[in-house]
């Protein structure tokens, strides 16, 4: 068993932060690996067509950085942490005032819940032991 000298509030605390961070990530795996699919297919398709290779930017995980999907304008650091940016800003791009789609605060909300929920599990078990 692990035995932490933290507080359960502090615990709680991380938990909550490491389940936003997750969250935010899964929103880049869920907006990028269909498009990096998508592109590839379109590689493979064109190469065993002969055709002529498209010219495109690589799209990974990291790269590019995450743009405004209205503007195209990129997010700075700072309008990008998970959750309190949305309400910072309420919802809109900081460059165009568009609406961000509910589903970034949404999936990042679900993971800290998620994560929040296996703490209070992990704490059950821990003190009923």
């Amino acid at each position: 068993m692990i035995e932490t000298d933290l507080s359960a509030a502090a615990l709680a605390t991380m938990g909550a932060v490491f389940g936003l961070l997750i969250g935010s990530f899964l929103n880049v795996v869920i907006l990028r690996v269909p498009l990096q699919l998508n592109a590839e297919w379109r590689r493979d398709a064109r190469d065993f067509l002969g055709l002529k290779a498209e010219a495109s930017a690589p799209l990974t995980l990291a790269r590019p950085n995450s743009r405004c999907p209205n503007c195209k304008v990129p997010i700075r650091p700072r309008h990008n942490i998970p959750l309190i940016s949305y309400i910072f800003l309420r919802g809109r791009c900081n460059a165009c005032a568009e609406p961000i789609a509910p589903q970034y605060p949404l999936v990042e909300l679900s993971l800290d819940y998620y994560c929040l929920f296996c703490l209070s599990l992990w704490f059950e078990c821990r003190d009923g032991l």
